[in-house]
């Protein structure tokens, strides 16, 4: 099944699983049907070598939201080990190196493959070239940015994104999200736990009579 079109194979499956029924609690015969439905839906995407689809995290979170309540609590435990996997992995690769923090991927699985991406990088790169020969000011913006990761020794990004409520801002996008054959790199990577502050906690800086907010700007391209 690896001719003709594949991924519109899988992208009908994908929207026929999406449009399932609630499962309800002690409903075996539906909860049958429905395992049945999402096995079907595996089998064919490893029968068109597109494996990537398998880590489709929206898709998994709208099944989930469809499972009965027991089994959606058996599943929180699991992605609360995927958590805990998360955080081993941080403490075990984090290494102070020079004057700073230099941590490798976090993995979901122990053995990941990633499809060649090298075709689409080019196809992209393309795409911002022929942006560039006709905006000048972005071609200048990517110049400088190429420039300055150059000197900070850090990988130039492909494209860049500009937000037509910011006019004369552009982003440099770094694009993990970018998928070959349904997988990306940050489909093949844990979240790891939520560590952002809740609102009710920063708020708390109203107790005083000045408030500070401050970001630092390479932030990001520092990362390695």
């Amino acid at each position: 099944m690896k001719y003709g079109q594949p991924e519109c194979i899988v992208h009908d499956l994908t929207k026929q699983i999406s449009s399932l029924s609630t499962v309800s609690e002690g409903q075996f015969d539906d909860l049958g049907d429905f395992a049945l439905t999402v096995q079907i839906y595996c089998a064919t995407v490893e029968a068109c070598e597109v494996n990537g689809y398998l880590y489709n995290d929206m898709l998994l979170h709208i099944l989930c939201q469809k499972l009965p309540p027991s089994l959606s609590l058996r599943w929180a435990e699991f992605e609360m080990e995927e958590d805990c996997r998360a955080l081993t992995l941080l403490e075990n690769q984090t290494t102070f190196v020079g004057q700073q923090y230099e941590c490798g991927l976090l993995w979901k699985y122990d053995h990941v493959h990633l499809a060649e991406n090298k075709a689409m990088a080019i196809r992209r790169w393309k795409c911002l070239e022929l942006r560039m020969q006709k905006d000048a000011v972005l071609a200048n913006v990517m110049k400088e940015k190429m420039k300055e990761y150059r000197q900070t020794n850090c990988r130039p990004s492909i494209t860049a994104y500009v937000n037509v409520n910011k006019p004369g801002k552009i982003r440099i996008v770094w694009d993990a999200a970018a998928k070959v054959h349904g997988i990306s790199l940050n489909s093949a990577l844990l979240k790891g736990p939520d560590q952002v502050s809740s609102l009710v906690s920063i708020l708390k800086f109203r107790e005083f009579k000045v408030g500070i907010c401050g970001d630092v700007s390479p932030n990001s391209n520092s990362r390695r």
